[in-house]
């Protein structure tokens, strides 16, 4: 959307100016308000019991359509990307993602301690694969290619570049790069939800948060380093599930 300079800017800033606030006040309200209603504990001390109920299906109904995503992603990472045309394929993925969901709902059906160990073997297998890329590529990376802008990365394969091909705010889609941004690098505040199983909050929590943003932009920054560094690509390459192509 802004090309990998200010894609690569954007991932380094954001998370200063937005994640790290947004985590900030998510420890200390979760210190102060102990209670596993997370965010919705925080709006109805101030506004009343009405907009914490309103808060409440506003945060569930934002959490059915953003997790309904991940599924999909991971099954466009793990099946093949040819043989579109095989008539297999859509029955092999709805099955597919019938099963993922029925077993994310068995999860939080056997409780907390059932997700906090699912939660950490899917963490350490969806990065693994970041860990390996990053470890294999950063030495081929040519830092040039992480200052193009968006204008010339676009025309680099016709090699017919306007004059403003050198400007970094020519050519941009800004709705695009921002929401990209804002959907990568927030929603800490849903951390919330397991205020009431934290112990020594007022400890706790900073320092998890404070590491969760960390975490979070390194895995979004580094491979994108070395998907934009280490590889010759053009604009048009860059769709979902790219980084597959990339590896």
């Amino acid at each position: 959307a802004g090309g990998p300079a200010l894609a690569l800017a954007g991932f380094v800033l954001m998370p200063l100016v937005w994640s790290l606030p947004e985590a900030l006040v998510t420890s200390e309200l979760s210190a102060a308000f102990p209670e596993s209603s997370g965010c919705v504990a925080w709006v109805e001390e101030a506004f009343g019991p009405r907009w914490g109920l309103v808060q409440g299906y506003l945060s569930w109904s934002s959490g059915v359509v953003d997790n309904a995503i991940y599924p999909g992603l991971f099954l466009m990472y793990l099946l093949p990307t040819d043989g579109d045309d095989d008539d297999a394929r859509p029955l092999w993925r709805a099955v597919s993602l019938v099963a993922i969901n029925a077993a994310l709902v068995y999860l939080n059906y056997r409780g907390l301690g059932a997700v906090e160990k699912f939660a950490s073997a899917a963490a350490a297998f969806v990065m693994l694969p970041f860990v390996i890329m990053c470890a294999a590529g950063l030495h081929r990376v040519e830092f040039g290619r992480l200052l193009v802008p968006a204008t010339r990365m676009a025309c680099q394969e016709t090699n017919t570049c306007p004059s403003d091909a050198g400007s970094y705010v020519a050519d941009v889609d800004w709705a695009g790069l921002l929401n990209n941004l804002f959907w990568n690098l927030s929603a800490f505040d849903t951390a919330s939800s397991f205020a009431g199983d934290v112990a020594d909050p007022g400890r706790t929590w900073p320092r998890a948060m404070c590491l969760a943003v960390t975490l979070t932009s390194l895995q979004y920054l580094l491979p994108l380093v070395v998907a934009v560094g280490a590889v010759p690509s053009s604009r048009s390459d860059w769709v979902a599930g790219y980084l597959t192509a990339a590896a």
